[in-house]
């Protein structure tokens, strides 16, 4: 009989309801200043802290950005300048290799003729050494007989014919 009794009760207590029905809570933000004037005097001076502190680390990060750019644009303008020093300079040193090489080439070139003109002269003087040669032989008695007049004249010519070819010699060295 007690179980019925509590049964019963039970039973009784749900279909009456003794609380209001729930109602639906609106979840509405409340403004800043709302919250502001509702909080407890030291809540408001630490959101008041909480904001000065949001707002000096926000200029602090503005200004680190602005830096940072101010610095990336100076960086980028140095590394123009840079490169663009660096490709006068490559140009340059194409330039004076060009130069350099050209130059050993007309070196080259000239030492080339130069060489040439000197088998020339050395080809001439043999030429000349030949014909005087010959010509001693033209000249030259045959017969073993001679008086010393002639004898004479053969030794001062052949002097003033070393004598000349000396001097010519030192002409063409020169």
């Amino acid at each position: 009989t007690k179980d019925l009794s509590v049964v019963k009760a039970t039973t009784s207590l749900e279909g009456e309801s003794s609380k209001p029905p729930r109602q639906k809570l609106k979840l509405e933000t409340p403004s800043r200043e709302t919250l502001m004037a509702q909080a407890p005097p030291s809540t408001r001076q630490w959101l008041k802290e909480k904001s000065r502190l949001q707002d000096a680390e926000r200029v602090k990060r503005e200004t680190q950005v602005a830096l940072d750019r101010e610095f990336l644009e100076r960086a980028r303008s140095c590394t123009a300048e840079r490169a663009a020093e660096s490709d006068l300079w490559v140009s340059e040193a194409k330039q004076r290799a060009k130069q350099l090489q050209h130059a050993s080439e007309s070196s080259l070139q000239q030492a080339s003729w130069i060489q040439y003109q000197e088998s020339l002269l050395d080809r001439a003087l043999a030429v000349r050494h030949d014909a005087s040669a010959l010509q001693a032989l033209v000249t030259f008695p045959l017969t073993g007989e001679f008086n010393l007049a002639e004898e004479e004249e053969v030794e001062e010519s052949e002097e003033g014919d070393e004598w000349s070819r000396g001097g010519e010699r030192e002409r063409n060295v020169v």
